[in-house]
């Protein structure tokens, strides 16, 4: 009967580990949410005054009869094309974001929400347990803290593997985006020797490739950021990792304005470069407290099967 008893509590700490990790992760997206909301109602106003400063060039007014008579209209109305662009380009990399996160926190709660009452479950055992160890029994007492210390260890193991996957897959994205750019610097040398149309067509579907990319990265670097939050107390870091959240921004700086220009293909190269070093150096981190972790899961292992060899 007890060690049925150990079995169904190991099995209810289990899922209240997992359901508290859940809640943890939950009010981060919220707070995160939050944040990015915020962030996107600042974005648009400045995506409508730039459209309003776009139009005002375009348009037959004051101003732009000035620029007409200085001859620099058409310089003026490129500057401001690639400034609402850079705004569009931000205000969508957010929208995109909300509408992400606001899936992921759906499935939060529904997660949440099917694990069903816990705290219950888990008070009904220890009563059951309670019952069964009123006689002084340190072979089950000491079982049970082995249990729970291996229940600990095991689900510490299991956010940690979920960090490092998101982290290799920040990774493999990153690449996908290197791999574009180092094609539309390519194409852009041969564009700068006289190219010609189709050289110039080809150096731009890459860049525009490496926007389009950006978008999975800087969601998935968002979910990596929320993983090394949640074990971050166990980990030291020694690094800002809430600059994750703007990494498209600079790289968008970068690549949008006087994009033709090959000197701004290279500055969003190496910014997307110094992020893998980055995320490589935290990758490897990961796996090298995963080996210490999964090292203690199977020390904890050996000293319960030990224990019970001996207790027969």
């Amino acid at each position: 009967m007890l060690r049925q008893l150990n079995d169904e509590l190991i099995e209810v700490k289990k899922k209240m580990l997992e359901r508290d990790r859940m809640k943890r992760l939950l009010e981060k997206s919220l707070e995160e949410l939050s944040e990015l909301k915020k962030r996107r109602e600042l974005l648009y106003e400045s995506l409508e005054k730039e459209k309003k400063d776009l139009d005002r060039i375009e348009g037959l007014s004051l101003t732009n009869l000035i620029h007409c008579l200085l001859g620099d209209k058409k310089k003026c109305v490129e500057k401001e094309r690639q400034e609402f662009l850079l705004q569009k380009l931000k205000y969508d990399e957010v929208d995109h974001a909300i509408a992400n996160l606001n899936v992921y926190i759906f499935e939060l709660e529904n997660h949440i929400h099917s694990m069903g009452y816990l705290d219950m479950d888990y008070k009904k055992i220890i009563n059951r347990k309670l019952e069964l160890l009123k006689e002084d029994n340190n072979f089950a007492v000491k079982l049970i803290e082995i249990s729970e210390e291996k229940s600990q260890l095991e689900n510490f193991n299991r956010e940690l593997e979920e960090a490092e996957a998101a982290g290799a897959e920040v990774v493999r994205l990153l690449y996908s985006v290197e791999e574009s750019l180092q094609a539309a610097k390519g194409w852009g040398t041969w564009d700068l020797l006289g190219g010609g149309l189709i050289v110039t067509m080809a150096k731009h579907s890459k860049i525009d490739d490496a926007k389009a990319q950006m978008n999975a990265v800087q969601s998935m670097l968002r979910k990596f950021q929320r993983e090394l939050m949640d074990i971050r107390e166990y980990i030291d870091f020694n690094i800002e990792i809430g600059s994750f959240a703007t990494f498209a921004d600079y790289f968008f700086d970068g690549l949008i304005f006087d994009f033709v220009v090959q000197q701004k293909i290279g500055e969003s190269l190496e910014t997307v470069q110094e992020m893998l070093v980055r995320i490589n150096d935290i990758i490897g981190r990961l796996r090298q407290k995963l080996q210490e972790t999964r090292k203690k899961l199977a020390e904890k292992e050996r000293e319960k099967n030990k224990m019970i060899e001996e207790a027969l």
